[in-house]
Order: structure tokens, then C-alpha cells, then sequence
């Protein structure tokens, strides 16, 4: 049976359930708490439906289930219980938990019963009735600390709700005698809303035994109770006996004194020996089996707490006893070790929960670090008490704990995405692999636990593979075709980067020219980045931060909008293409690390003026000017904006697209063959041949994962319409054309222009002239002015092919009394065509027709 048609089946009974995701034990839906008084049955197909991420059923107890349910942790609650319901708690609905059971009753209609609970130390009964404003996790949900939630007795069993449940624990704190407890007519419920019963939660309940005698067969269950919590209270031994001798006087029938005594003994030793006990006492109850020694940091874990050894005083001499160090005990699953940095994968268990997580060894050589980590986790340790034996620093002990458990040790991943050493995918989840449907455990390697932190990228394979083929096909015409076939088809071609790398010299960064409303931070471009993995999104970062982010995974896309710092994002731009590193300061500031920039990268902005100056760039960038997708009509209803189909998308996986991120990987890695076709798809040679491959090689992996046929023959003719020109630079894309268009196309040398177009249309320059008249201009960058150097340009004529020295030419001054002489060079003629052409592309409708 499914997760949906349990849900269907708790609807038809009158149950109101809810979704939960996996390792949560509430509800993971917005605003769930109106579900307590509103039913969700309309809700239960999106809920509960295939590819929803919901994992759980939560369903809600009181009025709107007509539902008590009785949560027993322990066998002494379950016996205390069935001793007072009898045989209705062996026939009523009844579910398995992790630590005991939970039992179902039904209410009458309109009924508002209201919740309570107990948990008492010295009693050992611990329990919740879970009614009004409350709910329970109902099989076959996962249960957070591992194992499911299973039916032992399926909820058309459900036997009507004993009273004894219904007075908000009135019943409970007067004593229930035996089989007392069963189902009677004519008993007033509890209404939510009243006063709130006395709980052993935060508060004593003596105040409530000592007001209400008991029966005379509970005498005893009282008395013992009784004891448990004047002996928390009262610190001297003589006043706590005489305190327990009235408390048994006030009864009607009151104990014999020798029964009164010896209770009252056992309830003083008792709890006064907590967080004191030898280390033989605990080994012989199996409490702890290890002895604390240097080893292990004079350390021994309960299962729920850390024990240490303290000398404290007994008579004249001092006696070694195990004390609580701490309010949690580790087991360590695993250690990362990489070349310089450690990580423990640690499963650290509370009193009241379970935590898997990773410790970053560095944590531990600093106290501050590790108390903060440690309270962010709601753990704590003493600090240095005095009775401490050894005294030894909190960080120094617990890595010896740490070390002594000997775990299994696992290499350590710098960066996720492919890698060769585990043959596929490596994800902060485990490893997707070609054909996959599913993400595998990890092997013999795991990702670095800084990635946490540098990598927010999630993979998961919710629905089915061919759903998932069908959302993209739909997100593919969110925008203008060919603007998502040649980001699409660059987007898929990351999948495959480290492959394609190893056959071209650079992988592309995708460059956005995208003016407001253009839809780059919502729609296409940002659902297209969630299935990839990345649940961020776009950001603008610190150079530092993006540094550790482009760092953090070779496949998965890195989003920059609007840089404040032009110069150095182009700087770390250019180097990622390659793969190249940086140097930073570790955090000790005194040792440097070299960390490799290896994500390809979205970079968008209203303008790139730096693609147009800098053929560095340019070459390295897939250039994609982005229209206003505003006034776009759905596919689905012409009569809606398009933008209702992008939220009811976003809406059927809440917002998360990672949640089916998986299956693309896993589409992209069965293309792997497909790299070797880089070398027929390349146009030319050099950088520019390389990245027009790779958007080709992309599109066709496109076409494989969304099954749209257009793609290919969209991004083959955008890449055959790219205006490249071999040697293309500052010179012949900025300067002389800004040159032509300031001086209005001069048809002569002359002394005041270093540019002029003679009458066969061929552009002639002077290199000493452009490098002085440049050098004037203002607002330019550091790299545009050491761009337009009179040194430059000399190397950049040759990259274009232009030999020589040149021709001198005369040039008469304004009063014509005077000659003088400059060095020009001429463009080629196809050279010339295309500068003159850029520069009457940018010129106003009053310029145009200057060149005659």
C-alpha cells in the first residue's frame, strides 16, 4: 500500500491527515496548524501524490479526527495503563513506535478533549494523551530515529475513548485503582480551554497527591510517588523523613510505619546517588561497558549521555564515581580524512532525540567553536568542574572519544559532481550514477564537510523519470525559444564538464545580458538552475564567498547577478573556464591553501561591456542576449499570461525543483559516449571552435533528456550565425569603432583623428594616436587602459594578422602652413567591413549616413 492510499483510507474513516517529510515528526506543509480545526481532504491527492517530496503522515488528534490517542514510551506506562483500561488496549487500533506504541480511541462527534501529559523520573511512567491541537505520526510514515511507523491493529479496530482519558488527567493525578479505568457512560469530557492540569513536565505534581488521598488498595504507588518528589526537594535527610511520616499520617488508613520507612529509604538513596555512581555499578547494570581512561579521554558514553570520573568525599577519604559530563553521547560513524582535514561523520543521541551530522575536525581545536557547535545542537558540557579527575580540556577529551571508537575511515571529496575515483556523481546524498533512479550510498569516499557550507546544492529522484522528462520539456517554453534551446543546451553540457573538458581547452561561462524584466531571476533561468541541483539560486557574492563557491562543485552551476566588483569576478571568471586555482589564508592566518576554481558559472547584468573590450572573455563567454519574456501567452490556456503556468509548476514541487534533480544527472551521464563527438562539432579551431562544440554536444544531450527535437537545429544555427572574426580584440571591437563614431567617419588623415576610412572603405589607424586618444578617455577600467597601450595594441595587430610598418602619410595642419607626418596601418578589407559595420550598429538614426 502507498503513502497516498493510506492517506485515502485515514480520509474514509473520518481522519484528518497530513504531510510530513522525511525525518520530521510535524507537518511540512505552510500554515498546517488551520488543519486542526479544517479538513484536508481536498488536498490529499497533491499531498500524498507521486513526486510530491512528502515522505509522512501526520494525522491531526481532537474534534477534527474525533480522535484521543494514548502514547506509551515504556513498558511501565503500557502496564500502568493496562491495568487500569484492561482488555480495550489489547483490541483497540494500536501502532508500533520506536519506543513503544500509540493506541487509538474515537470520540464522540463535537467533542474537545484536551491534551495532557506525564513523564515522572522515579515512577519511570511516561506518557502523552494526544487530543485537541495535537496529532501523531501514523504508519507507514518513516520514523526520524530510523525504522517505520507499522499498524499492529489497523484503525477500523478503533474501540471508543476510555473516560479516564477524557478529564485532562484529573483521574490520573487522583490515583486510578485497578481497572478502574474503562469506557463509562454519562462522563463530562474535558474541554479545551480550562484550566491546565497539573504535569510532571517543568513542575512537581505533589501539590495534586497531597490534596488528593488515595484508595486503599494504591497506597503504596502513592506513598513511593510521594517520596520521588519530596526527596528532589528537601536537602537534609531528617526533614525529608519527618515531611514523608505527615505526608502517610494525612491518609485515612494510613501505612505501617516499618512499610513507611523502608520506602522512604529506597526513594532517598535512590535519588540521591543520581550523577554519583561507580564505575563497577554502572559496568554490572550494563550501563556503559568501557573503562575511562587516557585513551579515550577519561570518557564513557550511556547511550544518551557522557560520563566522566570525579573524586568526592566519602568519610575521611575520596571515592572515584562516574559523574554526567555531558548530556549526549557520540558514535562515530565514519572519519573523512583528506590531505590536511579530518571530518567525523558522528550520530550524536540525546534524551530526546537523534542526530546525524558531520563534525569538522578543526572544530575541535577550539573550545569556543566546539561549546558553539554543541549549542546549536542543544548539547552541553561542564565546564571544568573542580571535582573533575583528571582535569582535561572539554575539546581535548572529546577527540580522544572521538579517536578511540576507531571507525571506519573514508577518503575526503574537495568538491562534488563527477569523480573518477568513484566512478560517477558524488552529491551530498550519495552517488548517482548513468541510468540511475535512485541515489547509491557512498563508498570509500564522501564530500568534505566544509562543501557543506560552500556547496548548496541537493539531489533527489521524486516521481518517475519520464515526469521529469515532461517538466523540462514544459519549462523549455518558459522564455523565447532559442534563448532556452542555447541556455538549455550550455545547461546540460555541465553535466558532462569534466568529460568534455579532457577533449576541448576551456569549458564557457554562460553570460545573461538581461534588462529588468527579462525574467533572469524568476521563471526559466531560475528553475532551469534548481534542476541542476543548485537551491540557492542566484546571488551577489563577496570575492571571497564566490571564490569558495566556484570551488565547491565541478558540475553544479554557480549564479552571479549584477557584480559590484567588475575586475575581479572577470578575473575569477576567466580562470574557472580553465579550472585554475587561487591561494587563500587558512583560518589560522598564518598558512595558505590553494583551492581550484572548477564550477562553470552564470554571470548576468543589464550590460557586459567587458565581453565587448576583452577577447579573453569574450571567447570564454556563450553571449546570450535575453528579451522581456512579458505578454507571453499559456501554452495550456491562451487566455492566461504564461506566468500562471510558471507558478502552478513551482507550485506542484513547492518551489523546489531540486527534488527531481536527480534524474537528470542520471539522463546526462548515459549521453557520456556522446563526448567524442566534440571533434566533428567544432566549426574552427581555437577557444571560439571549442565552445561552439560544446553548445552543440549540449543541445544533442538536450534533445536526449527533454525529447524535444527543436533544440538541436535552434542552437546549430545560432551557433553558424555568431560573428567571429580570428584575432577579434579591444582594437576592432571598441576603440576604433567608438574612434569612427566621435569623429564622424573622417574620410582623410588627419592631425586631430587617428582614424579614418579612405574611399575603397578600408580603415586606416594610427597605433601611437589610438593608444593617446584612448589613454583621454575617462571612466575606464584598470584592464581596459592597459587594453589600449600603444604596447597592446602592437601585439594586437599581429594576433589579427596585419604585418609591417605601416605607410607614413602627411597630414597639413588647420592653417595649412605646416606638414606633418604619422604612421598609419589599414585593416583588411573584411576587417574593415566589420568595424565600420559595429560602429554604424550603435549610432543614432541622426549619425546614420556620415559614410558616404
Amino acid at each position: 500500500m502507498t503513502i497516498l492510499d493510506e492517506a485515502r483510507r485515514l480520509v474514509s474513516l473520518g481522519l484528518n491527515p497530513l504531510p510530513t517529510r522525511r525525518g520530521k515528526k510535524s507537518p511540512g506543509i505552510p500554515s498546517w496548524k488551520k488543519y486542526q480545526t479544517q479538513r484536508s481532504d481536498a488536498s490529499i491527492e497533491a499531498w500524498f501524490g507521486p513526486g510530491s517530496g512528502y515522505t509522512g503522515i501526520w494525522t491531526a488528534t481532537g474534534s477534527i479526527s474525533k480522535l484521543v490517542v494514548l502514547d506509551c514510551d515504556s513498558t511501565v506506562a503500557e502496564t500502568f495503563w493496562r491495568e487500569r483500561i484492561g482488555a480495550e488496549m489489547e483490541q483497540t487500533c494500536c501502532a508500533k513506535t520506536s519506543k513503544g506504541h500509540h493506541y487509538y480511541f474515537a470520540i464522540a462527534p463535537g467533542d474537545k478533549i484536551q491534551s495532557w501529559a506525564v513523564a515522572e523520573a522515579e515512577s519511570g511512567i511516561k506518557f502523552d494523551v494526544q487530543a485537541e491541537g495535537k496529532g501523531v505520526m501514523t504508519p507507514p510514515s518513516p520514523h526520524p530515529d530510523g525504522g517505520y511507523y507499522e499498524w499492529i491493529r489497523p484503525p477500523e479496530a478503533m474501540l471508543p475513548c476510555p473516560t479516564v482519558l477524557l478529564d485532562g488527567g484529573q483521574s490520573y493525578r487522583a490515583g486510578i485503582p485497578p481497572g478502574q479505568g474503562a469506557t463509562r457512560p454519562g462522563v463530562t469530557p474535558a474541554v479545551t480551554g480550562g484550566p491546565t492540569p497539573a504535569s510532571s513536565e517543568g513542575r512537581s505534581l505533589l501539590s495534586e497527591l497531597l490534596r488528593r488521598s488515595p484508595t486503599a488498595g494504591n497506597r503504596n504507588d502513592w506513598l513511593i510517588r510521594v517520596c520521588g518528589h519530596i526527596a528532589k526537594l528537601i536537602p537534609f535527610e531528617d526533614a525529608y523523613r519527618e515531611l514523608v511520616r505527615m505526608a502517610n499520617s494525612t491518609l485515612d488508613e494510613p501505612l505501617e510505619q516499618v512499610e513507611v520507612d523502608k520506602t522512604a529509604t529506597s526513594a532517598w538513596e535512590s535519588e540521591k546517588s543520581k550523577g554519583l555512581t561507580t564505575i563497577e555499578k554502572l559496568k554490572a547494570e550494563g550501563i556503559v561497558s568501557g573503562t575511562p581512561d587516557e585513551a579515550n579521554g577519561w570518557l564513557v558514553g550511556s547511550g544518551k549521555t557522557l560520563l566522566s570520573p570525579c573524586l568526592v568525599k566519602s568519610g575521611d577519604s575520596k571515592e572515584e564515581v562516574l559523574k554526567e559530563w555531558a548530556n549526549f553521547d557520540i558514535e562515530v560513524l565514519g572519519v573523512i580524512v583528506g590531505e590536511e582535514t579530518t571530518d567525523y561523520l558522528i550520530k550524536l543521541t540525546t534524551i530526546n532525540r537523534v542526530i546525524e551530522c558531520r563534525l569538522d575536525g578543526t572544530i575541535l581545536g577550539s573550545p569556543r567553536e566546539l561549546l558553539r557547535w554543541l549549542a546549536e545542537r542543544q548539547c552541553s558540557s561542564i565546564q571544568d568542574p573542580n571535582d573533575m579527575h583528571p582535569r582535561v580540556g572539554e575539546n581535548k577529551r572529546l577527540q580522544r572519544y572521538l579517536e578511540s571508537q576507531e571507525a571506519p575511515q573514508y577518503k575526503s571529496a574537495d568538491a562534488l559532481g563527477w569523480n573518477d575515483a568513484v566512478g560517477g556523481f558524488l552529491t551530498h546524498e550519495g552517488i548517482i550514477r548513468a541510468g540511475a533512479s535512485s541515489i547509491e550510498p557512498f563508498g570509500d569516499m564522501r564530500p568534505s564537510s566544509i562543501l557543506l557550507d560552500w556547496a548548496p546544492y541537493r539531489y533527489s529522484f521524486a516521481g518517475t523519470r519520464d515526469e521529469a522528462r515532461r517538466t523540462l520539456q514544459q519549462i523549455l517554453t518558459f522564455h523565447d525559444e532559442t534563448v532556452t534551446a542555447v541556455y538549455g543546451a550550455w545547461w546540460a553540457a555541465c553535466f558532462l564538464k569534466v568529460q568534455i573538458m579532457a577533449e576541448s581547452s576551456l569549458f564557457p561561462f554562460m553570460a545573461l545580458e538581461a534588462p529588468s524584466e527579462s525574467g533572469k531571476t524568476t521563471g526559466f533561468f531560475q528553475m532551469m538552475v534548481q534542476l541542476g541541483g543548485n537551491h540557492e539560486g542566484h546571488g551577489e557574492f563577496t570575492m571571497a564567498a564566490l571564490r569558495d563557491r566556484v570551488s565547491g562543485h565541478r558540475n553544479g552551476q554557480v549564479w552571479i547577478d549584477d557584480t559590484s566588483d567588475p575586475e575581479q569576478t572577470w578575473d575569477l571568471v576567466r580562470q574557472t573556464t580553465s579550472e585554475g586555482s587561487r591561494t587563500k589564508k587558512q583560518t589560522d592566518r598564518h598558512h595558505q591553501e590553494r583551492i581550484n576554481l572548477v564550477a562553470p558559472i552564470v554571470i548576468s547584468a543589464e550590460g557586459l561591456a567587458a565581453l565587448a573590450t576583452e577577447k579573453a572573455l569574450a571567447d570564454r563567454a556563450v553571449r546570450l542576449s535575453v528579451p522581456s519574456p512579458t505578454g507571453r501567452i499559456s501554452l495550456i490556456d491562451p487566455s492566461r499570461p504564461q506566468w500562471d503556468d510558471i507558478k502552478d509548476l513551482q507550485a506542484q514541487y513547492q518551489g523546489d525543483l531540486t527534488q527531481i534533480s536527480g534524474w537528470f544527472v542520471s539522463m546526462a551521464l548515459d549521453c557520456l559516449p556522446m563526448v567524442s563527438q566534440i571533434r566533428e562539432l567544432r566549426p574552427t579551431s581555437g577557444r571560439h571552435g571549442d565552445k561552439m562544440a560544446i553548445l552543440r554536444l549540449g543541445a544533442r544531450v538536450l534533445e536526449m533528456m527533454s525529447g524535444n527535437t527543436r533544440v538541436v537545429e535552434l542552437v546549430d544555427a545560432w551557433c553558424a550565425g555568431w560573428d567571429y572574426m580570428k584575432g577579434d580584440n579591444i582594437l576592432t571591437t571598441e576603440i576604433i569603432p567608438k574612434v569612427l563614431r566621435e569623429t564622424k567617419y573622417p574620410t582623410a588623415p588627419s592631425m586631430y583623428w587617428p582614424v579614418y576610412v579612405d574611399r575603397q572603405r578600408i580603415v586606416w589607424y594610427s597605433e601611437s594616436g589610438v593608444a593617446d586618444w584612448w589613454k583621454d578617455q575617462r571612466n575606464l577600467t584598470i584592464r581596459q587602459r592597459q587594453l589600449g597601450s600603444e604596447e597592446s595594441l602592437k601585439g594586437q595587430r599581429r594576433d589579427l594578422g596585419i604585418e609591417g610598418t605601416g605607410r607614413i602619410k602627411d597630414i597639413i595642419t588647420k592653417s595649412g602652413e605646416k606638414r606633418q607626418k604619422r604612421r598609419f596601418h589599414p585593416l583588411p578589407a573584411d576587417i574593415s567591413a566589420l568595424v565600420i559595420g559595429r560602429a554604424e550598429m550603435v549610432h543614432s538614426d541622426e549619425e546614420e549616413g556620415q559614410l558616404q
